[in-house]
């Protein structure tokens, strides 16, 4: 009898992008996957991979109780339909919400992929400082079962959260992030002037896009001829999003060019000469390895996440939280170095192969996957 795996995420476009690879390998591994969120526009398309769907109504804007319940109802009812020997929780709600009824229910093995701590661990103030607590305690609830594993994207995310709900490392293991293609995300030449810097993310604040425009202003009085691209949506349903009315803004000012949302981003990040990323916080952040893998130089911020996906001074540059002048000032020193600007990608790109590509990253997970499957005999 084939064994059984369930995915559990908030959204569909969220597992295609960070985990369908992992889903086809183990498909081609003899499990039978199953995937639980709120579908958009893919099911018809993971269903024809082979893999059943199952809708559960995860909104992400939305914390009140009744709803909270309203989806640990649907969770509970799916693992008593499907009988998963692995649960594999993925992004935060899915993780609490699905770990309490995964423990309620006993379900044979859990794992629990923290892909960043969210916008609450960035939050300041006495009500962020409450809900933080809260939550460390729902963390500390759901891993305090047998047969789990914890899977961190850093080390910064594992040792705060082992302080906070006092579990053990353990049970806690360290995969940097969800793995690139290398193939698809090839090695291309930077593109002839102008040069063009390149943001791609959700907009959301505390992705660092203020930091990004005020780069961008600070540049265009000191040199011409320089494109400031930014690529992705506002996300409404995020507390950090930009609004409509600014990004129009800073298009009218002509700060930027916008490009929108894209599906092909290996062609979009041909088109770019450095890529940035001045967040204030992540798991591991996928766009900037993508650079690398294509060979661009990338800045990012010294917070948990960014400084993972680079060896300063030697992939790219590394930049202080919230200083739109070090962020301008690190992409002018590119901009006059175009040697430094290559051999920085090229040594991205050897540092996405020897440790962050897909097949390493999938390999690592169907490793924990087999061993939780021989902890259950």
């Amino acid at each position: 009898m084939k064994k059984k795996i369930l995915f559990v995420v908030n959204v569909d476009w969220f597992f295609i992008s960070h985990r369908l690879p992992l889903a086809i390998k183990a498909i081609e591994n003899g499990y039978e996957v199953h995937l639980a969120c709120n579908y958009s526009k893919s099911k018809e398309f993971l269903e024809n991979i082979g893999i059943a769907c199952h809708e559960i109504q995860f909104t992400r804007s939305n914390y009140d109780i009744m709803n909270a319940l309203m989806i640990c109802k649907q969770i509970y009812a799916l693992l008593k339909l499907v009988k998963p020997d692995i649960t594999h929780l993925i992004t935060i709600k899915p993780i609490l919400l699905g770990g309490i009824v995964a423990k309620l229910l006993k379900v044979p093995s859990v794992v629990f992929a923290i892909s960043g701590l969210g916008y609450i661990f960035i939050s300041k103030g006495k009500i962020a400082s409450i809900r933080k607590r809260l939550i460390g305690l729902i963390y500390a609830y759901v891993f305090k079962r047998k047969n789990i594993c914890v899977i961190f994207q850093n080390n910064d995310d594992q040792n705060e959260l082992s302080k906070l709900t006092g579990f053990t490392e353990m049970h806690s293991v360290i995969i940097p992030g969800s793995g690139v293609d290398t193939e698809k995300f090839s090695m291309s030449q930077l593109p002839k002037s102008p040069p063009v810097i390149m943001m791609a993310s959700r907009l959301l604040k505390d992705k660092g896009v203020y930091e990004y425009i005020s780069a961008a202003e600070i540049i265009s009085h000191k040199k011409q001829n320089i494109k400031f691209v930014l690529v992705g949506a506002p996300d409404p349903e995020n507390p950090s999003s930009i609004s409509i009315e600014e990004l129009n803004e800073w298009i009218d000012k002509g700060y930027i060019e916008y490009w929108g949302q894209q599906e092909d981003m290996p062609s979009v990040i041909s088109k770019s000469t450095i890529v940035v990323l001045p967040s204030y916080r992540e798991g591991l952040p996928k766009v900037l390895l993508e650079a690398s893998s294509c060979g661009r130089p990338i800045i990012t911020t010294n917070v948990p996440g960014c400084r993972d996906a680079i060896i300063d001074m030697r992939t790219g540059f590394l930049v202080e939280k919230c200083n739109a002048q070090d962020l301008a000032d690190k992409i002018l020193t590119l901009l006059g170095n175009i040697d430094q600007s290559i051999k920085m990608g090229q040594s991205g790109r050897k540092l996405v192969e020897e440790k962050f590509s897909e097949k390493l990253i999938v390999s690592h997970h169907m490793k924990i996957y087999e061993k939780l499957l021989l902890e259950q005999k």
